[in-house]
């Protein structure tokens, strides 16, 4: 907020996004940072330099597998830390319709199977149907089919034998 030097900061969380959102919106102009002034709790302040130490640590992680051209996600796993007791990365109810996907060569290469078919068939139609409204309508429903398909393999919208895998 422009002008903003003072804030009080009572309000109290548990969640790391929440404590960031919170915190986002005090801002202060380069030069300036003398002026500003932040009054909170201890508590929050110590939640406020954990997720900070959090962020920090991540962001080196990501420098760090960057570093060996070597490093895949299989080999360097990506961890965030969190603070014991305290801290939780989001609400629950954010998480509750979520479930880890761990990814196979196989997945990868069906997925690119799928996406150089659809570039195939669209290919197709643009080389034999002249008119271009068909060639955009058909080019849309092989996208659709794409969509669908990758969304039964993902996470079985449909139940069948293939979801999910």
């Amino acid at each position: 907020l422009e002008g903003l030097t003072i804030n009080y900061f009572i309000r109290n969380t548990n969640f790391a996004d929440t404590l960031l959102q919170m915190g986002r919106w005090f801002g202060y102009r380069p030069g300036y940072i003398d002026c500003c002034k932040l009054f909170s709790t201890a508590d929050s302040l110590e939640k406020f330099d954990q997720t900070t130490y959090t962020m920090e640590d991540l962001e080196q992680k990501f420098i760090d597998m960057n570093r060996d051209p070597e490093n895949t996600p299989a080999k360097y796993a990506l961890l965030v830390l969190k603070h014991p007791g305290t801290l939780k990365i989001t609400r629950p109810s954010i998480l509750k319709n979520t479930k880890e996907v761990n990814w196979s060569l196989a997945d990868f290469l069906l997925a690119a199977i799928l996406l150089f078919g659809v570039v195939f068939l669209c290919e197709l139609v643009f080389t034999y149907i002249h008119n271009t409204q068909k060639r955009f309508f058909i080019c849309l429903g092989i996208l659709f089919l794409l969509f669908v398909l990758w969304a039964e393999l993902a996470v079985g919208i449909f139940n069948s034998p293939i979801a999910g895998s």
